[in-house]
């Protein structure tokens, strides 16, 4: 039997974190919740499930994952965000994986499915869905990497798939309003984590033009017109998102020429 740390970051996650932990009861050895200071009942929530709860400081989402990771019993860990709970159908696969053991693997992706407004999505920007992702993972040899944004875990030499029907399902917004809100700090972040190169390059050219671009892209090859009103909303992001990251990476540009405009 190989047992497997559950690791979970928090932040005011109280619409979600109950599926999450739930979803996990009779499957985690373990269960490992670094908080952020939430201010709701994020932690009320978490105590139901688990007593190793630690608070930490937010820096970005890698280093709090490792931050989890380095508090967990076992050397075998599945990170999962508090919008994200395990099906059925992937506990069954995780609970056959663990009487069996790894096979010359160090990580395993899964199979991620997008929800937006209830509904289960063909792509979230500027994903498809479902995507893979590595989520579990040796950490003797995988750690998450620190970018500002996209970190993801790093370091396996070897990675298989756990297989379908199994899906890691992310509610990632609950309204229209929460998916909006959050688009000014992450296009924020998303300009500051850019290569120095993307900076240079930046013009007024690809701020008018690449947000067209991206809303087609998504709409259409990514097939969101396949997802109805969900997807007319996230096609509007898809432009939104990319309008400003361009907008703030031309601003970079600028400043850094000290010129206003």
């Amino acid at each position: 039997m190989t047992p497997i740390s559950f690791c979970c970051v928090t932040y005011n996650a109280e619409r979600t974190l109950d599926a999450t932990l739930s979803s996990l009861v009779g499957l985690a050895d373990e269960i490992i919740v670094v908080d952020s200071f939430s201010t709701d009942s994020t932690l009320d929530i978490a105590r139901r499930y688990t007593s190793k709860i630690t608070q930490e400081p937010y820096l970005y989402h890698g280093v709090q994952m490792n931050k989890a990771i380095a508090l967990a019993s076992h050397d075998w860990v599945f990170c999962v965000d508090a919008d994200e709970s395990v099906n059925a159908e992937l506990a069954q696969i995780l609970r056959a994986w663990k009487e069996k053991g790894p096979v010359h693997h160090d990580a395993y992706r899964v199979h991620r499915e997008w929800l937006f407004l209830g509904r289960s999505l063909h792509a979230f920007y500027p994903v498809s869905s479902p995507d893979r992702v590595v989520r579990l993972f040796n950490r003797q040899s995988v750690q998450f990497n620190d970018r500002p944004v996209d970190d993801k875990p790093v370091g396996f030499k070897s990675c298989s798939i756990l297989p379908l029907p199994g899906l890691l399902v992310h509610d990632t917004t609950g309204s229209i309003h929460d998916l909006f809100g959050k688009v000014n700090h992450y296009t924020s972040r998303a300009a500051r984590g850019t290569d120095q190169s993307e900076v240079t390059s930046a013009s007024l050219g690809k701020v008018i033009t690449r947000p067209w671009v991206a809303a087609f892209k998504w709409y259409l090859v990514k097939q969101g017109y396949k997802d109805g009103f969900p997807g007319v909303v996230l096609g509007m992001y898809a432009f939104l998102y990319t309008f400003l990251k361009y907008a703030k990476l031309y601003e970079r540009k600028l400043l850094a020429k000290g010129k206003p405009n």
